[in-house]
């Protein structure tokens, strides 16, 4: 899972801030 690889925070921020990029990262 990329998400929990990456800081919960910064994934939290982008994901309310660009909803689009988040669905990006987490099906990368």
């Amino acid at each position: 899972m990329a998400v929990q690889k990456r800081p919960a925070r910064g994934t939290s921020e982008q994901r309310i801030k660009q909803p689009r990029f988040s669905i990006l990262q987490f099906t990368h």
